[in-house]
């Protein structure tokens, strides 16, 4: 009975822990409307952005995610940034997933792979080939 009772104990704190982390990716801006409304995505991606992913945790209210844009349109979005130094992100934390290694994106950022910039609460990482990062300051 006892190791019933510490086994259901077990399975109900490892599932509350991983309730608390939710992960959306969409196709296209449109799919994603309803989670940019409610704030996990950024409202300022462009319209035009697709493979949608964020990441967020209901208790730290913590949240990451990518997108993509078409490559002839880095230059553009860029230049709606805020410049920032890069040293100044390579301390920020994020929630790790299978497509935003936190280690990866930092030595892009370092080696200038990425160009870091800000715009309204959050920081963006914006590669040449139009792939794009993001995390709340």
């Amino acid at each position: 009975m006892k190791k019933i009772i510490v086994f259901l104990m077990l399975a109900t704190i490892l599932t509350g822990c991983s309730m608390d982390i939710k992960i959306h990716k969409f196709n296209s801006y449109k799919d994603a409307k309803d989670i940019i409304e409610r704030g996990w995505i950024p409202e300022n991606i462009p319209t035009n952005a697709t493979n949608i992913q964020e990441v967020h945790n209901l208790d730290s209210n913590k949240a990451n995610g990518r997108f993509i844009i078409p490559k002839d349109e880095t230059d553009k979005f860029i230049q709606t940034l805020e410049k920032v130094d890069k040293k100044s992100v390579l301390d920020d934390k994020f929630i790790e997933t299978k497509w935003f290694n936190e280690k990866d994106i930092k030595e892009k950022i370092k080696n200038n792979k990425l160009t870091v910039g800000t715009k309204d609460d959050n920081i963006y990482a914006v590669s040449k080939n139009g792939d794009v990062y993001y995390w709340a300051k």
